[in-house]
């Protein structure tokens, strides 16, 4: 038996989800919605993944934290939820980056200035000059993520794209 063209694809997006650490079933559970036509209950995706509520439940709160599905609930429908895939996986994408890059930037930055204030000049050069060298980072990486916010959502990429053929030129 061959698989359709849309299980390929979601079995590619496994197998790309696990080179990044990412559980599989995450993947499926992503793909499965991203080719459904409309949203899909949590009873609908059990029953074309096979996967248990128990795994579905958490996979959907962590694809809403990465923008990659949002959820809804519909009028006389009760409690029940609702999963609609993001398609436009370039604002899911800036969007995760721009939530967890901020989350770490504000760790480390914090983390640095306070480094840099208990160092002792004289004692701890190396120590302090290391310190300052990922600060720089920081600020780089800080000034990067405002300007991939700064760009318009669905062409950030091919912005992005012209400045680095600009700086090989």
């Amino acid at each position: 038996m061959t698989e359709n063209p849309e299980e390929k694809v979601i079995s590619a997006m496994e197998r790309s989800a696990d080179i990044y650490g990412v559980r599989k079933s995450y993947a499926r559970l992503y793909g499965t919605l991203y080719f459904w036509d409309g949203d899909m209950t949590m009873e609908e995706l059990s029953e074309e993944t096979g996967y248990s509520r128990s795994t579905i439940s958490p996979a959907m709160r962590k694809l809403e934290e990465f923008h990659m599905v949002s959820r809804s609930k519909k009028e006389g429908e009760g409690k029940k939820l609702f999963y609609t895939a993001e398609e436009d996986l370039e604002e899911a994408f800036k969007q995760l980056m721009n939530n967890q890059a901020k989350r770490e930037l504000e760790v480390m930055q914090e983390a640095l200035d306070n480094a840099e204030k208990e160092l002792d000049e004289e004692e701890d050069e190396k120590i302090l000059e290391k310190v300052r060298n990922l600060k720089k980072t920081y600020r780089k990486s800080e000034r990067f993520m405002k300007l991939v916010n700064s760009l318009p959502s669905g062409n950030y990429m091919e912005k992005l794209n012209s400045i680095l053929r600009r700086k090989k030129d």
